[in-house]
């Protein structure tokens, strides 16, 4: 990021990378760091399981035509601005789980010729925000990424993989700093049912879940074979049985969740 206001300031075409000795040993050029995503640490081999199933309803009447994942971002659907994301780290296998209007989500990747591999995973009946990844079990054997179709993301995915790997956990977490203010006074009442004390106004600082994870694969096996089975119950499962759950914590301005039809309207409306 200081390498980029740098050349923006001093209108510098390249910079050079020296060594102690003050030898060359990279060009910085001016194209490269903007084009492309110069600095990223690249995660070849690593898979990423995206979650577009759901009917999309919180962005009702926009999903009664087109399933959240097709939603324009800019020029790009929401489902391409996720994978661009990770596409930077040079991860090019996606598994994607698709149920609702599959079959116009199948027709936009066939004939989008893109040069990652993608397998869809069809849902024949809703099976939560976890049950489709029983699909997978024997196809992953690293840990791999799990992310849900309605949010993105500004952070670094290697250093999130790499916490999760040298952390040893099963699941890791990613959660964003989300301050709430209540509008009103909140009463705090004591035993007997009388007041205590009211609280004009309060605010929570909540650690929230942003539909981000890297999972290592045994905990699939934790997934039953039929009905709806949600991350939340997932994550459960794997606290019962003491498993390492850790937790990735990333700037409330670093997340945006697109979900709700207001905050869809907005993110546009911001970046428009």
């Amino acid at each position: 990021d200081s390498i980029k206001q740098i050349m923006l300031k001093k209108k510098y075409d390249i910079i050079p990378v020296v060594s102690n000795n003050q030898k060359i040993v990279k060009i910085i050029k001016y194209n490269d760091i903007f084009k492309l995503n110069f600095f990223f640490r690249k995660l070849k081999n690593i898979s990423v399981f995206i979650m577009a199933g759901g009917e999309g309803k919180r962005l009702l009447p926009l999903t009664s035509i087109l399933p959240k994942p097709l939603m324009p971002i800019g020029n790009k659907t929401i489902i391409q601005n996720i994978i661009e994301k990770f596409l930077n780290h040079e991860i090019n296998n996606y598994y994607i789980s698709v149920g609702y209007k599959s079959n116009l989500i199948k027709a936009f990747f066939s004939d989008l010729e893109a040069k990652y591999k993608t397998h869809f995973i069809h849902e024949k009946e809703p099976l939560g925000t976890a049950g489709s990844l029983k699909f997978i079990k024997n196809k992953i054997s690293k840990s791999f990424f799990v992310i849900n179709c309605d949010t993105l993301l500004d952070l670094d995915y290697y250093d999130l993989y790499d916490s999760h790997i040298k952390n040893k956990n099963i699941i890791t977490i990613v959660t964003a700093s989300k301050e709430y203010n209540i509008p009103y006074g909140s009463c705090e009442i004591k035993k007997d049912g009388s007041l205590l004390k009211i609280n004009e106004k309060p605010s929570y600082n909540l650690k929230v879940n942003t539909g981000l994870y890297v999972v290592n694969p045994s905990v699939l096996k934790f997934i039953p074979s039929k009905g709806i089975y949600n991350f939340d119950s997932l994550i459960s499962e794997c606290l019962k049985r003491k498993k390492r759950i850790g937790i990735y914590e990333i700037g409330e301005n670093k997340w945006v969740d697109i979900g709700e039809i207001k905050e869809y309207k907005d993110f546009l409306i911001q970046n428009s």
